[in-house]
């Protein structure tokens, strides 16, 4: 079992550089490796409907929704 963090963010305004620079703080608090995957609407949906392994594991898990719910998933 690893102790990285897994975070899937899906966001068609962020840019990975900055999800990185925001995670670092908490990543020393933590001192736990958070490893951030960031896809936009249309690339979550498309790999949503490939059967993408890692977006069905995320969707089978418990989630911790910051902003946002399950509902923002479908539109």
């Amino acid at each position: 079992v690893s102790s990285d963090i897994d975070l899937m963010i899906v966001s068609d305004t962020l840019a990975y550089a900055e999800v990185v620079l925001a995670l670092d703080p908490l990543q020393a608090r933590l001192g736990r490796e958070i490893n951030p995957t960031l896809y936009s609407r249309d690339a979550f949906s498309r790999r949503l409907a490939q059967g993408n392994a890692f977006v069905a594991r995320v969707l089978d898990q418990p989630k911790l929704w910051v902003i946002g719910g399950q509902d923002d998933l479908a539109a």
